[in-house]
């Protein structure tokens, strides 16, 4: 896994905190097939329309420690392959995620303000990352 992946998917400091950090081994010939790639990109657009969903409601932007489980569809976007995501999804994504998180004062509550110092710069690592895989 790229390190840039590895830290947005882990953070950037080691962690105690027990996470899956392997995947499965990936068969080449299963995704031959066009009915493969099809299904694929099929299950990639359902990911992709949650995230936009997601992203587009400000107040569960605004919390996503209770409210973002449209996280997941995302990180599944930038591990699977192969698949087609308009790059752009990432711009706009990264804009919304900006426009509720740019200015945002630390919480009053202490372990919520170390959640959102250290998953914030995850967040942007992760959106431009998928910037960067759906461009080249």
């Amino acid at each position: 896994m790229p390190n840039d992946l590895e830290r947005a998917f882990h953070g950037f400091e080691p962690s105690e905190f027990p996470t899956q950090k392997a995947f499965g081994e990936r068969h080449e010939d299963l995704f031959r097939h066009p009915e493969s790639t099809r299904f694929t990109q099929n299950f990639v657009d359902s990911l992709v329309k949650q995230v936009d969903e997601g992203f587009a409601d400000e107040d569960v932007v605004d919390d996503l420690s209770r409210d973002g489980e449209f996280m997941g569809p995302l990180g599944l976007l930038l591990i699977i392959e192969p698949c087609k995501i308009d790059s752009g999804k990432f711009t706009q994504w990264r804009e919304q995620f900006q426009d509720v998180w740019g200015d945002r004062e630390p919480s009053n509550d202490d372990m919520e303000a170390k959640f959102e110092a250290s998953y914030r710069p995850c967040v942007e690592l992760a959106l431009d990352y998928g910037l960067r895989k759906f461009t080249e």
